[in-house]
């Protein structure tokens, strides 16, 4: 390779990176602000790089939406494929259970991957309000879907619970609880039935006492 042929990589690498922190920004940002309070400046400062280059890299605030929206939905894909790999190398010791992968998600979810969560939960709701957004989510649910069908057949389930209802599962359980901001313990013991949601401080916070569960009809 020639000197301008290795200008042009190093500078074409350069890119790559700067618009891999860019995103990452964007998820801080994100988990921090929001969707509506999210601008080039905030992106910029939470990625550290100058506001010239996201504004060079991605024009608008929508086009960093969807990149981020792509690359955090493609990395969750890409996980979930290598988990799935691991399963059927017998390589993955902590898992038993369907039930068992929706409470690692979720507890994952509320702790290790907290941020990139919440920004994710942002993109989900931001994404039902246009056309392209509602395309992309049902893209990758279709291929979540996919995925977790394979992982079914490595993980039985105690109760029954098909792929598609757990996917349902982690995901409304994950946005139900993030607000409540429990640890994963806590979160566990929730999903597992040990602990009661109206119990829980943020709820009582709210409500100045406890709540009492509905009565079942009938």
């Amino acid at each position: 390779m020639g000197e301008a042929g290795k200008r042009a990589r190093a500078l074409q690498e350069r890119a790559i990176r700067t618009r891999r922190k860019i995103v990452d920004g964007a998820v801080r940002a994100l988990a921090t602000h929001g969707v509506t309070n999210l601008t080039h400046r905030a992106v910029a400062r939470a990625a550290g790089v100058s506001l010239a280059a996201t504004t060079y890299h991605y024009a608008t605030k929508q086009d960093i939406l969807a990149e981020t929206s792509r690359m955090l939905m493609d990395g969750y894909l890409d996980a979930f494929r290598r988990l799935d790999t691991r399963l059927g190398a017998g390589e993955e010791v902590g898992l038993r259970t369907l039930e068992d992968l929706v409470m690692r998600v979720v507890g994952n979810a509320l702790e290790r991957e907290r941020e990139r969560s919440l920004a994710w939960c942002e993109l989900i709701l931001h994404g039902g309000r246009n056309a392209e957004g509602r395309a992309l989510a049902q893209s990758w649910y279709t291929r979540l879907d996919e995925i977790w069908a394979g992982i079914s057949e490595r993980l039985p389930s105690a109760t029954g619970l098909r792929a598609g209802a757990a996917i349902d599962l982690a995901v409304g359980f994950t946005f139900l609880l993030h607000p409540l901001a429990p640890d994963a313990r806590t979160a566990l013991d929730l999903l597992g039935g040990r602990a009661r949601l109206d119990r829980q401080p943020a709820i009582r916070e709210i409500t100045g006492e406890d709540v009492a569960p509905h009565a079942p009809p009938g």
